[in-house]
């Protein structure tokens, strides 16, 4: 179905959505995804919906478990210390490098994948291997092949459908995402781009792959490594898969908090004051939108908040004396 969508030019449903309520997007998942991870770096367990979680981040910090919180603040410093240092000579090595050079030893050092306990400050904290990555040691043992007879069940063409749109418009709004944050504002074929994700999918599920969609978050890692086509999106899956495939023990050795830093720094660099800023100087208007939709993502979810952003944008139009029937027109 999503072939079919690329085929038959869909993309252009991308033009739907106002670009404020985009930024907002860019901006909420940017949010969303400090919410998820700085319980990880810090090692406590955390569930609930991002406006939940946010609430909770005084507790998080009461209940943390030092040594982990250690791993994970000293990779948040190496990350945000980077952007403070000029001279490109110092920068030779990647930040998010330099933070495994340093976690992986300090973590084995701390022998924080070992089941045992830690006592610090009168208190007891256990450690384990669940605050390291873990990937099967044979990635091969995990493909599963199709199984075709739940295909046309109410069920199953309800699932089809549902991830077929969800997926479609997702991908649709992170390559618009993206393009706004492309330092040479290029602009995505869309339809290339659901015809992609669709071949993608489809070869994906006949080894027991999930559904995938374009992605905002690593897309603004390549971006920020100075990644200039989309070959840097090729090779990142090729050393993903090299890595998963031939080293997996090496995998294993990376504390969870490590990675989690790293996914902070680029939620923040999403989701950044000056982003805030930047969209109350456009116009208060396209604040309002912006921020509209960066409610109605953390209170409810992707699609619809930015169906919240539209409806504001709509409203917003109207209420300045646009007719209704124009917002309809090309």
């Amino acid at each position: 179905m999503q072939i079919l969508f690329g085929v038959f030019r869909s993309g252009i449903l991308g033009e739907f959505f106002p670009t404020s309520a985009v930024h907002g997007l860019l901006a909420s998942i940017g949010i969303i995804v400090i919410a998820s991870q700085v319980p990880i770096a810090l090692g406590v367990q955390a569930s609930g919906a991002p406006l939940e979680r946010l609430a909770s981040f005084p507790s998080y910090f009461m209940e943390m478990n030092p040594l982990i919180a250690l791993i994970g603040g000293i990779s948040l410093a190496i990350m945000f210390g980077y952007t403070f240092i000029k001279n490109p000579k110092l920068k030779i090595i990647p930040a998010p490098m330099l933070v495994l050079l340093i976690t992986v030893p300090l973590g084995m050092y701390l022998d924080i994948g070992t089941e045992h306990v830690v006592a610090f400050g009168g208190q007891d904290y256990s450690l384990g291997p669940r605050f390291l990555v873990d990937v099967p040691d044979n990635m091969f043992n995990a493909i599963t092949f199709p199984d075709f007879s739940g295909v046309f069940t109410s069920v199953g063409i309800t699932y089809v459908i549902m991830f077929s749109l969800i997926g479609s418009l997702e991908s649709l709004l992170s390559a618009k995402a993206v393009d706004q944050i492309d330092p040479w504002r290029r602009k995505t074929n869309m339809d290339k781009d659901l015809l992609a994700v669709g071949i993608g999918n489809t070869a994906a599920s006949f080894v027991g792959g999930l559904p995938m969609i374009s992605e905002i978050v690593r897309s603004k890692a390549n971006i920020d490594n100075g990644a200039r086509t989309r070959f840097a999106n090729l090779f990142h899956g090729v050393f993903l898969l090299a890595f998963v495939a031939l080293v997996p023990a090496l995998i294993d050795r990376i504390p969870l908090a490590a990675l989690a830093a790293m996914l902070v720094f680029t939620g923040f660099r999403l989701a950044s004051p000056t982003e805030f800023i930047h969209m109350y100087k456009v116009g208060p208007e396209q604040f309002i939108v912006f921020v509209s939709t960066i409610i109605g993502v953390l209170a409810t979810d992707l699609l619809v908040g930015i169906g919240i952003g539209i409806l504001v944008k709509a409203i917003i139009h109207i209420v300045n004396g646009a007719p209704i029937g124009s917002l309809f027109k090309a």
